[in-house]
């Protein structure tokens, strides 16, 4: 074997003095390196998207951003509510053109300025709506489906031609969006309408934990009244336990009144105006009269009254169910008219009373006083069962009550940039065509 040959074998293995072993790449650390690189490259172009989002935005909120042309869209159709709602308090020239804008309201504010401060809140309130509609739920692809048919719908409609998405993106740089704007408006729109049912449910189910603010609703919302009638021609005939007869049908028998029970009747009549009228003025006279005093002269006639509302009287509200079905008869909704318009004051207590030409069960009218006694709620009514006909859709009330409170406090610290108060949005044209008023 030739040893020079031997030799250069050999040294293939052998390091020189001082000099490292030469190693393979590991493979672990080159994938590392490239993880890290990858992260560092998605980090840095997720964080110039996230610069160029926020410079682009005029409003943002917990990640949330509303950019210029979107919040364009909005502005533009906000404006025929705010008009609308001016015309429906008495503004009869109120009408989109720089003129009315630059006119003073009684406040001495421009209509103009005070449309854009409304504006804004309307936005916030868009932000922020979107917000808790992602923190709590989450587009299905039918929901997203049904926002993009229902935004195309709208421009089909209003064009009903094809080629309409010429004639759309001509009208919509008017009013300083475009059609990709007007679909990201369309989502915020859908979450900001569906937000309270995504945090509370759709029937406000998730109100009932909130004992405190339903307690607030329920004092802030409800009139508690009772109705204390006394006929003057008839009354229902009683039992020897002195409670009403009844009917197979279900209906109560009635009598006529003899002459002296009407009589009696009559001049109790004319004590409780009195008496009434004395606590009214404040003055008293020999007896203290209180509506302790009050209520033990009209509930001497029970047999008279509704036997489910005896005790614990009637509880009503604007849009409450029961008020609207309750006013369906005129003569009760006279009744009730009188009861929401008392002033209680300071002691929480009101007093009132008219005639009201009532019904038997044979559909015959007579004269029949009404004796209405406005009161204090009672905290927590709404859960009792005994109370149940008058709440059938409180909670579903009362979380939008608590869903607007709760708005109203999450849009202080919505960051207002100065590119929005840039828009000038009071000069962005009412829009009339391009209005999604539901999602299909």
């Amino acid at each position: 074997m030739n040893n020079s040959a031997s030799r250069k074998k050999i040294n293939k293995s052998v390091t020189t003095r001082g000099e490292k072993p030469r190693r393979g790449k590991n493979p672990l650390l080159i994938i590392a390196a490239a993880v890290i690189f990858v992260g560092i490259l998605v980090g840095t172009v997720l964080g110039v998207i996230s610069c160029v989002l926020s410079a682009n935005a005029v409003m943002e909120y917990e990640g949330v951003r509303l950019d210029k042309k979107t919040a364009s869209y909005l502005a533009s159709v906000y404006k025929n509510t705010y008009i609308a709602a001016l015309k429906a308090s008495g503004v009869k020239d109120a009408r989109d053109d720089v003129a009315f804008w630059q006119s003073t309201n009684p406040d001495g504010v421009s209509y103009g300025d005070a449309f854009e401060k409304s504006a804004e809140q309307f936005l916030r309130e868009v932000v922020v709506g979107v917000y808790l509609y992602d923190r709590y739920s989450e587009l299905d692809k039918a929901q997203k489906a049904a926002i993009e048919t229902s935004a195309s719908k709208v421009a089909e409609y209003y064009y009903n031609t094809q080629g309409y998405e010429a004639l759309f993106e001509k009208d919509a740089a008017l009013m300083g969006y475009d059609y990709d704007s007007f679909v990201k408006a369309a989502e915020m729109l859908y979450k900001y309408r569906n937000a309270c049912s995504a945090v509370y449910g759709a029937s406000g189910e998730g109100a009932a934990e909130l004992v405190s603010d339903c307690n607030e609703f329920l004092k802030n919302t409800y009139t508690h009244v009772e109705f204390l009638f006394i006929r003057t021609r008839t009354t229902f005939e009683l039992d020897e336990d002195g409670n009403r007869k009844k009917n197979p049908d279900g209906t109560y028998p009635m009598r006529e009144l003899t002459y002296k029970e009407k009589s009696d009747r009559e001049s109790d009549i004319a004590e409780l105006r009195s008496l009434i009228d004395s606590y009214n003025r404040g003055t008293s006279g020999d007896e203290i009269i209180t509506p302790t005093v009050i209520n033990a002269k009209a509930k001497k006639y029970l047999s008279d009254q509704s036997v489910a509302r005896i005790e614990k009287g009637y509880y009503f509200s604007p849009s409450s169910e029961y008020t609207v079905s309750f006013s369906d008869d005129a003569q009760l909704k006279r009744a009730l008219d009188l009861a929401l318009s008392l002033d209680v004051g300071k002691s929480g207590e009101a007093y009132s009373y008219l005639t009201l030409n009532l019904a038997d069960e044979d559909g015959n009218r007579e004269p029949v006083e009404c004796i209405v006694y406005k009161s204090p709620v009672a905290e927590h009514a709404y859960a009792d069962s005994d109370l149940s006909s008058f709440f059938t859709d409180f909670y579903a009330d009362a979380a939008e009550y608590i869903h607007a409170k709760v708005m109203g406090i999450m849009t202080l610290d919505v960051e207002v940039k100065d590119s929005f108060y840039e828009l000038d949005v009071a000069l962005i044209p009412k829009n009339d065509k391009h209005v999604i008023r539901s999602f299909t």
